[in-house]
């Protein structure tokens, strides 16, 4: 995208955050990060991080080829918080795509309303047997991450069951798994990555990289549009 564009999406981002209220945000993506937000308090993105896992999978299934956008999808934050999101694709005069530009919205407070509206017509004994409201999720929701300890936990729970387990109890392939999925979510084009991820599961650098470096070459072996660096070793430390 040229500095045109981004100003105006990013006009754009600022005019929706204000006239749709507190409970939207407005993100706007190139093809690697975040490079605006507003309201970016729901779901704790920021400027610089790295693409949701939704979008990359958008861009590897060229999913905007035939369509210009897709909405009212579930994302997911770090802290469990499930937003209903919508994206459009921004694409050049030749079709080719350059960003994304999106809008959650935040419906969690409506269904503490909700549960209130129910404890005026009912007792709360009744409420509390009978009532339940939820907000549903699903395996394919996208996925937002506060912070990179937050991804790492949230990948170890997938990966052994447990985020508590000692990481001295970890084996090297289950190791490997952890830095494999959180490459594919783009966890370490976020800034001090390698360092942060390496204390957590007790890596030393050196084998940081070196699994890093494994992940890429099976990646690059299996999607040729690893060229537009998704997932690369931390560039960005």
């Amino acid at each position: 995208m040229n500095a045109h564009t981004i100003e105006q999406y990013t006009n754009l981002a600022n005019f929706l955050g204000q006239a749709l209220g507190p409970h939207f945000e407005a993100i706007l993506y190139d093809l690697h990060n975040v490079i605006a937000t507003y309201n970016s308090s729901i779901s704790g993105r920021h400027v610089g991080d790295p693409l949701t896992n939704t979008l990359k999978q958008i861009i590897r299934d060229k999913k905007y080829l035939k369509e210009n956008y897709i909405a009212n999808f579930r994302g997911l934050t770090s802290n469990g918080k499930v937003l209903r999101c919508s994206c459009l694709f921004l694409k050049d005069k030749y079709g080719e795509l350059e960003g994304f530009f999106c809008l959650n919205f935040d419906d969690n407070r409506f269904k503490e309303l909700a549960e209130q509206l129910f404890r005026l017509c009912h007792p709360d004994t009744y409420v509390e047997r009978n009532i339940a409201i939820e907000i549903r999720g699903s395996d394919d929701s996208g996925t937002f991450y506060d912070t990179i300890s937050g991804a790492t936990n949230e990948v170890l729970q997938r990966v052994i069951g447990d985020e508590n387990i000692p990481s001295s109890r970890l084996t090297k392939t289950e190791k490997l798994e952890i830095i494999r999925q959180l490459y594919q979510r783009g966890v370490f084009h976020m800034k001090d990555s390698i360092n942060t991820v390496g204390q957590q599961l007790d890596c030393s650098q050196a084998t940081m990289y070196r699994y890093i470096a494994q992940v890429k070459k099976e990646d690059k072996q299996l999607d040729p549009l690893n060229s537009l660096n998704f997932g690369g070793s931390n560039d960005r430390q």
